[in-house]
C-alpha cells in the first residue's frame, strides 16, 4: 500500500494543573530526519520520544513541538545549606585576609552555583511525562491518517500512469511487427543502388538480421512484467517507496532501449510519451514512504 511522508498533526490536551500540546509536521526526505523542541525538563526523555516518531512515521524530514504550560511549578525552589555555607566561609576569608570592609550582599551569593536546589516532591514529573507520551502517540496517529489519505491520491495518480503506459506499450507491440517489413525495404532499395543483379534470398536473409538485432520484443515484454510488478507493490506491500523508485529506473531504461532501436516515428513519440508519464510517477514516489 502507498502512503505519502507528507503529513501534520496538532493535539492539545488539558489537564488541572497543566496543557500539552504536540505537533507534527512531516514531509518527504530520501532518510529519517527528526528534529524536536521539548521544554526543558523533559530532556532526557528526548532520544526515547525520537524513538517513538521514527518507529511509528519510519522516514521523511519530521518536526515535533512538545509544548507544556504549567499552571504552577513541578518543582520547589530549596536552598543547598552544604553549599551555601562553604561559599560563606570563603567570603569572609577573603574579606579578612584583603582586609575589604564591604557587606556580603545576597547578590554576591546567587552568583555561585549549586546555591538553590530544585526538587521534584511530589509525582507530578512522572505523571507528566505519561501524558506526553499519550498525547505524542495521539498526534502521530492523527499524522498517520493523514499521510494514508494522501497516499490513497497518489495511488491514484501512479495507477493512472500506469494505465497509460501499458496503453502506449501496447500500440508498441502492435508497431514492432513492421520492423521486419521497413528494414527489408531499406536493404532492398540499398542494394538495388549499388548493384543491377542481386540475390533475393540473401536481401531476405540480410534483413531477418537487422530485424533481429532491431528487435524490441524483449523490452516490451520486461516493460508489461514491470507494469505488473509496480500494481503488485502498491496494493500488496509497506513501506514500497524505495522499490517503485527502482521499477521507474528500469521502465525508463527500457523505453531508452526501445527508442534507441527503433527509427519508425510512431514507436519515437510514444517513447518519449512514456517517458513524460514515467518522470510523473517518479515525481509523486519521492513522497511515498
Amino acid at each position: 500500500m502507498i502512503v505519502s511522508m507528507t503529513g501534520y498533526g496538532s493535539v492539545t490536551r488539558h489537564f488541572d494543573l497543566f496543557d500539552i500540546t504536540v505537533s507534527i509536521k512531516s514531509v518527504n526526505s530520501k532518510y529519517s530526519d527528526i528534529k524536536i523542541k521539548l521544554p526543558k525538563f523533559l530532556y532526557l526523555r528526548e532520544v526515547e520520544f525520537i524513538n517513538i516518531v521514527k518507529n511509528e512515521l519510519l522516514r521523511g524530514k519530521i518536526d515535533v513541538i512538545i509544548d507544556v504550560f504549567l499552571r504552577k511549578p513541578i518543582k520547589k525552589a530549596r536552598l543547598n545549606t552544604e553549599y551555601f555555607n562553604m561559599y560563606m566561609d570563603v567570603l569572609r576569608e577573603v574579606q579578612i585576609r584583603s582586609e575589604i570592609l564591604d557587606d556580603i550582599k545576597i547578590e554576591h551569593i546567587l552568583q555561585f552555583e549549586n546555591i538553590i536546589d530544585f526538587v521534584d516532591e511530589s509525582d507530578m514529573t512522572e505523571f507528566i511525562d505519561r501524558e506526553v507520551v499519550a498525547v505524542l502517540r495521539e498526534c502521530l496517529s492523527e499524522v498517520k491518517r493523514m499521510r494514508e489519505i494522501e497516499g490513497k491520491h497518489l495511488q491514484d495518480v501512479i495507477t493512472e500512469s500506469l494505465k497509460k503506459l501499458q496503453a502506449m506499450n501496447d500500440e508498441i507491440s502492435n508497431l514492432k511487427d513492421e520492423v521486419y517489413n521497413i528494414n527489408l525495404d531499406k536493404y532492398r532499395k540499398r542494394i538495388e543502388e549499388l548493384v543491377l543483379k542481386f540475390d533475393e534470398d540473401r536481401i531476405i536473409t540480410e534483413a531477418g538480421i537487422i530485424s533481429e538485432r532491431l528487435d524490441i520484443s524483449e523490452e516490451v515484454n520486461r516493460i508489461n512484467s514491470h507494469i505488473r510488478q509496480v500494481i503488485n507493490v502498491i496494493n500488496n506491500e509497506f513501506p514500497c517507496g524505495k522499490k517503485l523508485d527502482f521499477f521507474c529506473q528500469e521502465l525508463n531504461r527500457e523505453f531508452n532501449t526501445i527508442g534507441s532501436k527503433s527509427s519508425q516515428i510512431e514507436v519515437i513519440n510514444y517513447v518519449v510519451s512514456a517517458k513524460s508519464e514515467i518522470d510523473k510517477i517518479r515525481e509523486q514516489v519521492q513522497n511515498i514512504i
